[in-house]
C-alpha cells in the first residue's frame, strides 16, 4: 500500500503501473519480510524517512533512500 500511495503521490504513471503489475510479487515479498521483525522495523524506518523527504520536498533525497530501500 505504502509503494502505491507513493507512485500516486508523485504522480509517477509508470512506477504506478510497475506496482500495480507486480503487487502479487510485492505482497508476497511483504508475508515473507514479515517473518523477520528487524526487517519490519528496517522497512518501517524507511518509510518513514521517504515520507519525511517527498513532504519536504526534497526529491534528491527521496529518490536515493528510496533506492536505499529497494536493494536493502
Amino acid at each position: 500500500a505504502f509503494h502505491r500511495l507513493i507512485a500516486g503521490a508523485a504522480q509517477n504513471s509508470i512506477y504506478l503501473k510497475i506496482t500495480d503489475a507486480l503487487s502479487d510479487l510485492l505482497i508476497s515479498a511483504r508475508k515473507a519480510t514479515d517473518m523477520i521483525p528487524t526487517a519490519v522495523h528496517s522497512a518501517s524506518v524507511d518509510h518513514r524517512e521517504i515520507l519525511d523527504a517527498i513532504s519536504a520536498g526534497d526529491s534528491e533525497t527521496a529518490a536515493a533512500l528510496m533506492e536505499r530501500h529497494m536493494v536493502s
